[in-house]
């Protein structure tokens, strides 16, 4: 799994969570935006766990779609706000093992 090396500043290193449909001033996507936007997207689902869980019917209907994803993706996401990185090769690198 990937841990955090080290205790950075995260207000220097990841923009605070914005909707980045509205971010004129973003015109390229390194480590830093990757990670805002798989934490966004995590945020996101953390909304939409209720609804996920109801609509939850391939493989078995049992209800627990939502609160699974939400549970698989919560390690991952603190990490990248811990261990931020302008690689956008390693977000998606530390972001997937975390995941597996």
């Amino acid at each position: 799994l990937n841990k955090p090396t080290t205790a950075l500043s995260l207000l220097d290193s990841i923009p605070a969570l914005a909707d980045l449909t509205k971010a004129d001033s973003i015109t390229s996507v390194d480590g830093n935006v990757l990670a805002q936007m798989l934490v966004s997207g995590y945020a996101k689902l953390g909304t939409k766990v209720d609804y996920l869980n109801k609509i939850n019917v391939f493989p078995i209907a049992d209800g627990d779609t939502g609160a699974n994803m939400k549970v698989c993706l919560k390690l991952p996401s603190r990490n990248l706000i811990l261990d931020p990185s302008d690689s956008i090769l390693r977000v998606a690198s530390n972001m997937a093992a975390d995941v597996l």
